[in-house]
C-alpha cells in the first residue's frame, strides 16, 4: 500500500490486496468439505474424509446436493495439491448467503484449472466449456490458477477462461494466466454474462491476453444483461497482444443504451501495458460506473486509458483520484451522442512498480516503509 498526495487528498493505492473479508469464509466451521487430489477417485470420494478424496472438481461438485439450504453451512470443494485439473461447470443449485458453494485451494497448494486438461477425466477443450463456468449463485472461488481458454459459440466464438452466469459470486485471489499460449483477438479471461449481479471480483492477477477483455461484462451475453459488479484490487497486464477492434483490460461491452453492469464500482485496480492496442477501461453501453483510485500505466497507441470508443449512447463519467502515467491518451473526452470521460484529482508521477519487466509483471508499488515481494517472505525497503 502506498499513499500519494493529490491536492490535499490522500490517495491510497492498494494493489493486489488479496485477503478475503471475514464474512467470506466465516462459516467454514459448519462446512461440508469435498477433498480433491491427484490421488483421489471420483467413485469412492467421500465428503468430510480427507483419506477418501475425489479425483476431479467435477466429481466432487456432482455430489453436492441440489438444495444445500436444507442443511447446515457451506459446501467446500478443496483442491489439495498442485495438480492440473480439467473443466468444471457449477450448475445451478439452491443456495443462499448462509449456504454457499466454495471452490478453493488448500493452504500452501497451487492448483491449476486448465480448459485443455483431461488428466482428471474432464473432456478437455470442447465448445462452451471454459476451465470454469459458474451457473450457481452464492459461490466463492479463491486461490486458483486458471490456464487456457475454450470456445464459447454463444458469444460469437470468443475464447473464455472463466464464465460467470450466477449472482452473489466472489472471485478472489486467483491468477488468470495467459502465458505459454498463443493469445487470440477473441480472448475473454473472465466473462460475466446473463443476469449475473452483485458479484465481487477482487485481488486477482490477470496477465497476457489478446483482445476483447481480461474482464468482460457483456450485454446480451447468455440471453441477459449483467447487473452491478464490484471490481477492486486487481492487477491486469499485457492485454493487447492480438487485438480486436474494440478491446480493453476491463470491458463493459454492448451497444450504446444497453445496461451491462449498471452502477458497477471499479476501484483500486492497476491496469498496465496494452501493447499499444487496447483501452484500459472501456464502456460501450449506457451503464453508469463509479471509477476511483485506479492506476493506468503504459496505455499507448491510439487508445485511451478510459474511453467509450465513440459508440453512440455509450457511458461517460468522471474518474476520481486516478494515477495516469506513461499513457498516450488518458480519457476520451467526447463520446458519440454527447458526453465523455473526465478526470478529477489525478496524479501523473511514476508509480514505481517493483518489477514491471517480470513475467508476470510485479505491479506492487514501491514503499519507503517496505513491502513483501511476490512469492517471497523477504521485506524490502524501497527508495521511492
Amino acid at each position: 500500500m502506498r499513499r500519494i498526495m493529490l491536492a490535499g487528498t490522500v490517495l491510497v493505492v492498494a494493489v493486489l490486496s488479496i485477503a478475503a473479508s471475514s464474512s467470506d469464509l466465516a462459516q467454514v466451521a459448519a462446512a461440508t468439505t469435498y477433498y480433491v487430489s491427484a490421488a483421489g477417485n471420483d467413485a469412492t470420494g467421500t465428503p468430510n474424509d480427507p483419506a477418501k478424496p475425489y479425483r476431479s472438481p467435477r466429481g466432487a461438485y456432482s455430489d453436492i446436493p441440489a438444495d444445500i439450504t436444507r442443511g447446515s453451512g457451506d459446501h467446500v470443494i478443496q483442491l489439495m495439491d498442485g495438480t492440473v485439473y480439467g473443466q468444471l461447470t457449477m450448475t445451478a443449485k439452491l443456495t443462499d448467503q448462509a449456504h454457499r458453494i466454495i471452490l478453493r485451494a488448500a493452504d500452501g497448494a497451487t492448483p491449476i484449472m486448465d480448459a485443455y486438461s483431461t488428466a482428471d477425466g474432464s473432456r478437455g477443450r470442447v465448445v462452451n466449456n471454459p476451465a470454469l463456468r459458474i451457473q450457481a449463485s452464492h459461490v466463492i472461488v479463491q486461490g486458483l490458477r486458471f490456464h487456457n481458454t475454450s470456445l464459447d459459440t454463444t458469444i460469437n466464438r470468443h475464447q473464455v477462461m472463466v464464465r460467470v452466469d450466477g449472482s452473489n459470486v466472489v472471485i478472489d485471489d486467483n491468477y488468470f494466466d495467459g502465458n505459454d499460449r498463443s493469445p487470440t483477438q477473441f480472448d475473454m479471461f473472465l466473462l460475466v454474462c446473463a443476469g449475473a449481479s452483485d458479484n465481487v471480483i477482487s485481488g486477482n492477477r490477470f496477465d497476457y491476453s489478446g483482445g476483447k477483455g481480461l474482464i468482460y461484462v457483456g450485454a446480451g451475453c447468455g440471453g441477459g444483461s449483467p447487473g452491478r459488479q464490484t471490481i477492486r484490487n486487481n492487477a491486469l497486464s499485457r492485454f493487447g497482444n492480438n487485438p480486436q477492434d474494440i478491446c480493453a483490460a476491463i470491458n463493459f461491452g454492448g451497444s450504446g443504451g444497453s445496461l451491462a453492469g449498471n452502477n458497477s464500482l471499479i476501484e483500486n485496480n492497476t491496469i498496465y501495458d496494452n501493447g499499444g492496442a487496447c483501452y484500459g477501461l472501456l464502456n460501450t453501453n449506457g451503464s453508469a460506473l463509479t471509477v476511483r483510485n485506479n492506476i493506468f500505466s503504459k496505455i499507448t497507441g491510439r487508445r485511451f486509458a478510459i474511453g467509450c470508443s465513440g459508440v453512440n449512447a455509450s457511458s461517460s463519467g468522471i474518474a476520481y483520484n486516478s494515477v495516469m502515467h506513461g499513457n498516450t491518451n488518458n480519457v476520451e473526452a467526447t463520446c458519440s451522442g454527447g458526453g465523455g470521460w473526465a478526470l478529477e484529482d489525478y496524479y501523473s508521477e511514476d508509480p514505481y512498480f517493483v518489477n514491471p519487466g517480470a513475467v508476470p509483471p510485479d505491479l506492487h508499488v514501491e514503499s519507503t516503509t517496505g513491502s513483501r515481494r511476490n512469492g517471497t517472505s523477504m521485506w524490502i525497503i524501497d527508495t521511492h
